[in-house]
C-alpha cells in the first residue's frame, strides 16, 4: 500500500508537485524567479517564525503571493 504524500498545486502551475522540503524549495525558487519578485524570503522567514514546514509556508505563499503575507 502506497503512503500518502501532500500535493500542494499552484493555481497558475498545475503541473507542479511538491513532495518534500528540498522540491518545494526549488520550486518556489524558480518561481520566484520567473515572476521577478522577492517573494522566496517570506518562505523561509515564515519558516523560521512559526517553525512549521516548508511545504505549509509554500502553500500559504501560492495561495497569496502578491499580498507579503501567508494566508489565513
Amino acid at each position: 500500500m502506497a503512503s500518502f504524500r501532500p500535493r500542494i498545486i499552484l493555481e497558475d502551475h498545475p503541473a507542479v508537485l511538491i513532495t518534500d522540503t528540498t522540491s518545494a524549495i526549488r520550486n518556489a525558487t524558480h518561481l520566484t524567479n520567473s515572476r521577478n519578485c522577492k517573494d522566496l524570503s517570506l518562505i523561509s522567514c515564515y519558516v523560521r517564525q512559526k517553525r512549521v514546514d516548508t511545504e505549509s509556508a509554500y502553500l500559504g505563499w501560492a495561495l497569496r503571493p502578491t499580498q507579503g503575507k501567508r494566508a489565513q
